[in-house]
């Protein structure tokens, strides 16, 4: 009777295997990925869509805007997870506030943040919130981006104004009409260019319209917003 021989792998056949795995686990490790992108994307805009519904009850119950976010919190959200997106990059998460720590020096509006760091509005939030990666536009806070400001006109009276007049003057003073005011907005889906203290990525900037709560993408730029999407 013959008996059987094992056959060993040669070196070549061995590389040639491990260089397999390797292509095979580099494809799952990029749709795992891309899948944790997809549900971070989708669970932001479904928070996005909880606030501005909050808001709107809030609007109905008292006429106004809130002054932040966190005064939803319990009457109108009833869990403080909400507050937090996924992405955040922060130790703790949303302890940087509105905008990622690598957003231009002259786009860093500190004054909306809604986390136990703003001590200048503190009586103006609630401060059962901690911490929030979310940038509201609709602050009681005022506008550091109104310079000079000398009626010290809030981010909310501003907004106010915007919804209102449903346009923005552009180059050559022709209007453009935008009607899609943001009410809260997320900037941590954007990848850091950390050297030159922006942005790799062009509108992945999620919000959601005060108007119509519609949910559409902008660039990080202070009007990106206003553009078609």
């Amino acid at each position: 009777m013959r008996q059987r021989k094992n056959r060993a792998f040669t070196l070549v056949e061995l590389l040639v295997s491990i260089a397999v795995i390797a292509i095979l686990a580099g494809m799952l490790l990029v749709g795992l990925r891309r899948a944790r992108f997809s549900a971070r994307m989708a669970e932001c805009k479904s928070n996005l869509k909880q606030f501005s519904a909050a808001v709107d009850i809030y609007r109905g119950n008292l006429d106004d805007f809130p002054d932040f976010i966190s005064n939803l919190y319990s009457a109108y959200i009833d869990t403080k997870e909400i507050y937090i997106c996924a992405a955040d990059r922060s130790n703790p998460k949303g302890n940087e506030g509105g905008k990622p720590p690598h957003e231009p020096d002259s786009l860093q509006y500190v004054e909306t943040d809604d986390n136990l760091n703003n001590t200048v509005y503190e009586k103006m939030r609630n401060t059962d919130i901690e911490y929030c990666s979310y940038l509201y536009e609709f602050s009681g806070a005022v506008c550091s981006w109104i310079n000079p400001n000398p009626d010290n006109i809030t981010w909310k009276q501003a907004k106010i104004q915007e919804v209102e007049r449903g346009a923005g003057l552009q180059g050559g003073g022709a209007a453009k009409v935008y009607g899609h005011v943001p009410l809260v907005r997320c900037f941590w889906h954007i990848t850091p260019d950390i050297p030159n203290k922006g942005y790799k990525d062009e509108k992945m900037v999620i919000n959601v319209a005060v108007e119509d709560r519609n949910i559409f993408m902008s660039g990080p730029a202070a009007d990106d917003w206003k553009k078609e999407f």
